[in-house]
């Protein structure tokens, strides 16, 4: 059991947060104020700082100009050069469970259950050497390719870029 003291300082803080998260006290029994005609200025009037929200992520002019980014159509993408789409990355993890080594250009391989041969590729990887005991494969990482050692019963995770030993999936 909370002692009462715990219990009312929980309380009054519940209370407090409430009343913060309702905003500003409002009247209930004010008339309403009439309504002004509508008018549709010709230019758009200069913004007043003051009506402009309290924020912690931007500073005062950084937040004008935000908003008057937003008024004039926020970005423009079809303006310049397209973006270059991004490189795919490798997300599962590459398991090796063995390899049949005879010569230089006759093994095969076995990546996450697929045996793989010379000239056959993942997408995001590619064999790069063979040898009777590891197996180097170049991974898509980034704009860049990485070249990682597996011997078998061995894994590569790329989400750490570790490789471990077993089959951690």
């Amino acid at each position: 059991m909370m002692p009462r003291r715990v219990a009312a300082a929980v309380l009054a803080l519940a209370a407090a947060a409430l009343l913060v998260a309702a905003g500003p006290a409002v009247a209930q029994d004010a008339a309403p104020a009439p309504a002004e005609p509508a008018a549709t200025p010709a230019t758009e009037p200069p913004v007043d700082p003051a009506s402009l929200p309290v924020t912690l992520m931007f500073s005062l002019k950084e937040r004008v100009a935000i908003e008057a980014a937003m008024r004039e159509g926020g970005l423009d993408r079809s303006v310049g050069e397209p973006a270059a789409p991004l490189r795919p990355f490798l997300r599962t993890p590459l398991y090796l469970s063995g390899i049949l080594w005879s010569a230089p250009g006759d093994w095969t391989v076995w990546l996450n259950g697929r045996a793989l041969r010379p000239g056959d590729s993942g997408l995001l990887y590619s064999i790069a050497e063979v040898d009777a005991r590891r197996v180097v494969l170049a991974v898509a990482w980034g704009e860049n390719t990485r070249l990682v050692q597996l011997e078998p019963n061995q894994t590569f995770v790329p989400s750490t870029g570790q490789v471990v030993e077993g089959r951690p999936f």
